[in-house]
């Protein structure tokens, strides 16, 4: 099932979607919504059943008494507009947030009743139907993110509130994928996700007579095919602000002759106010606003064309980010294309020199890049090199792409999705436990148990005669004020511990204040995985990467030092996001002095006898490694025990939450105390 928030019968998007679940083996439907313009409830749309939703709110009835937006000027203004406006604007808005629930209520209802394989949920504004689905199980989820819905152009809501929500549905989706490799490198940064795949929006050019390897609509890709009439400057898409139109306008008044056409939907106010600018600027006569065209029309109506628009205004990340569909369109109808020198458009225009690009304000580069581009010869040597690009720029080969990213979001996992949203679900909605570890320390002192830190037990001995030792070390993996609720139970009880923070917990405030009550801190490093993330997760772990790795180590422990005062150990980070690399291959039998410590955390226990290494877990997942209950340990007297915790496993869910919204919505910072206490980036701070 694919799911969006319109007709479908223009998304183009949304048709070649279908058509590459069908070749899957699937059996593909379109769930949409009725439109204006649009009102059948169920259609047949290239072979594809499309099933349209009406969504209403109780609002519905005073929305269709309240005055249309007229065009500025308009005679009909109200006699208090201000008053008018106010309500219209909280009408309007309530309205729409209850069609929009509406719209969730009946979208949940179609998926229960059909229970589909696989849903591919089209933008933000359908995903809470994938969380609901993959709530119930057994559905394959696909979050497919078109824009940054966070950071698009006229966005009403609060753009917390939508990073909150996009934070959460990266994680429920079984794969994310995006429109513009600039969206996939935003994406996996903000939400600390691999990068989402990349399915450009290419149109299907061979069933829609438009570029081949002859050419442009059959026709050669020279001058003379439209010489007959004024040079043709296009512009297809939605018609709305950001996208360049009135820059347009304003540059035709010095381009000589040519015409200006924009094809695609447009709503009555902004179409009037595009006519005024162009009678203001002189060349009514030669710009032309024909609506929308059919999707099976459109390469054709491309083809008309001398040179293609793509003037993106970086009115917003989004925008910026972006890499159009028409970018594709114009290349698949064999016409070059003038862009804006924007990263993702930029890179494609001068990576297949199909056309030029420019600053999207400049008027007048605009103009004089246009009237370079009309020149017959210049136009001849561009059409060629949109040729050649469009044998590569075909929709066959992202169609392989997309199907790749089915194949692997319907992948085996090796716990099945139920049962892994269960206990999730389970951790999002826990309690903290920190009670819990209070007992858990008073019942191994009942026990007779010496409580000690790593590092006071390494420096120290064994205790030999002493009595059972339970030796304290705590990893602090994420979530770093959790290590201040932990420490306090501590400090109460008159214990102490060593604590090893990665980069992205290593907080100046919560290891000042753990080193003000006696606490011992070092580094949990992660050195190596860290590359190869960076570089890929198939990347060979081979000896030029384990020294560049341990040269690195080197200048992180240098640096921790400076940050937070001498160390004397630090422990190994185990990433699970790439299994079999292990950080603990860069200390092993090594010189620690080399890096600025005394001991290795891990390698110190080797050749020494240990009762137990007893480790935690969340409550969700059992409290201990192995099942283990500790005050049978206790019980039995075993000796000594490591105990490793991370003090996020012991923090609520909700606060867990909640330092991921702060990661999320805030930026990475250097500055020391005055940010917030939260998670913050994995980059070390060299």
């Amino acid at each position: 099932m694919v799911i969006v928030r319109n007709p479908s019968n223009h998304d183009s998007r949304i048709l070649r979607e279908s058509e590459t679940l069908r070749k899957l083996g699937y059996r593909p439907q379109i769930l949409g919504v009725v439109s204006e313009d649009v009102r059948e409830r169920h259609a047949v749309i290239q072979g594809v059943r499309v099933t349209r939703l009406d969504p209403t709110s109780p609002f519905a009835w005073v929305r269709s008494r309240l005055p249309r937006p007229r065009p500025r000027g308009g005679a009909d203004a109200s006699s208090n507009p201000a008053r008018r406006g106010a309500a219209t604007s909280v009408t309007v808005r309530i309205h729409r947030w209850m069609r929009t629930l509406d719209f969730y209520r009946r979208a949940i209802g179609v998926v229960r009743e059909l229970r589909p394989a696989l849903i591919h949920c089209n933008d933000y504004n359908t995903m809470w139907i994938g969380v609901a689905a993959r709530m119930m199980g057994g559905t394959v989820v696909v979050y497919d993110s078109h824009e940054l819905w966070a950071d698009r152009n006229l966005r009403p809501e609060p753009r917390w509130w939508l990073l909150v929500c996009e934070f959460l549905f990266v994680r429920f989706a079984h794969l994310t994928i995006t429109a513009s490799p600039g969206y996939s490198e935003v994406i996996a940064r903000r939400y600390r996700i691999p990068p989402p795949g990349v399915v450009r929006n290419i149109p299907i050019a061979d069933s829609m007579g438009a570029a081949s390897a002859d050419g442009a609509g059959g026709k050669s890709p020279g001058w003379s095919s439209r010489s007959s009439k004024a040079p043709l400057v296009l512009y297809v898409g939605a018609l709305t602000s950001g996208r360049g139109l009135e820059v347009a306008i304003r540059a035709m008044a010095l381009v000589e002759s040519a015409r200006l056409r924009f094809v695609g939907p447009v709503n009555h106010r902004y179409r009037a106010e595009l006519i005024e600018l162009a009678e203001r600027e002189g060349v009514a006569d030669r710009v032309e606003l024909p609506g929308a065209v059919a999707p099976e029309r459109l390469l054709e109506t491309a083809s008309e064309a001398d040179v293609g628009l793509a003037l993106i205004q970086p009115v917003c990340l989004s925008y910026r980010m972006s890499l159009p569909n028409k970018l594709f369109e114009y290349v698949a109808a064999g016409v070059p294309v003038l862009g804006s020198d924007l990263p993702a458009i930029g890179a494609l225009v001068r990576g297949y020199g199909i056309g030029l690009v420019a600053q999207p304000d400049d008027v007048a580069e605009i103009a004089a890049k246009l009237s370079e581009m009309l020149q017959p010869d210049r136009n001849r040597e561009l059409r060629l090199a949109v040729r050649a690009a469009a044998k590569e720029l075909r929709w066959d080969r992202e169609a392989r792409v997309l199907a790749d990213n089915y194949a692997e979001a319907a992948r085996p996992r090796r716990v099945s999705s139920p049962t892994r949203i269960r206990p999730r679900l389970s951790r999002t909605f826990s309690r903290g436990r920190w009670g819990e570890y209070r007992r858990f320390l008073e019942l191994a002192r009942r026990n007779g148990y010496r409580i000690v830190s790593l590092e006071s037990w390494v420096s120290e001995g064994e205790y030999d005669g002493v009595g059972p030792t339970l030796i304290l070390r705590h990893d602090v993996d994420q979530h770093p004020r959790s290590a201040l609720a932990m420490a306090a139970i501590e400090e109460e009880l008159g214990v102490r511990s060593s604590w090893y923070f990665r980069w992205r917990t290593a907080h100046p405030e919560v290891i000042s204040r753990l080193q003000q009550s006696g606490f011992e801190v070092g580094l949990h490093y992660e050195t190596l995985t860290r590359h190869v993330r960076e570089q890929g997760a198939s990347t060979p772990v081979d000896e030029s990467m384990i020294d560049r790795s341990r040269r690195d180590l080197q200048a992180e422990t240098a640096a921790f030092a400076r940050r937070f005062g001498p160390i004397r150990g630090a422990v190994p980070h185990g990433d699970s996001r790439v299994p079999g690399v292990h950080n603990a291959e860069l200390l092993r039998d090594r010189d620690c002095a080399d890096y600025g410590i005394e001991y290795d955390g891990n390698e110190v226990m080797r050749g020494r006898e240990l009762g137990y290494w007893l480790t935690d877990r969340t409550a969700a997942e059992g409290r201990w490694k192995g099942a283990i209950d500790p005050a049978e340990l206790f019980a039995a007297r075993t000796t000594p025990i490591l105990c490793v915790t991370h003090p996020n496993n012991w923090a609520s869910g909700p606060s867990l939450w909640l330092d991921r919204g702060l990661s999320a919505l805030l930026p990475d910072s250097t500055s020391g105390r005055s940010r917030p206490i939260r998670t913050g980036s994995d980059q070390p701070q060299l």
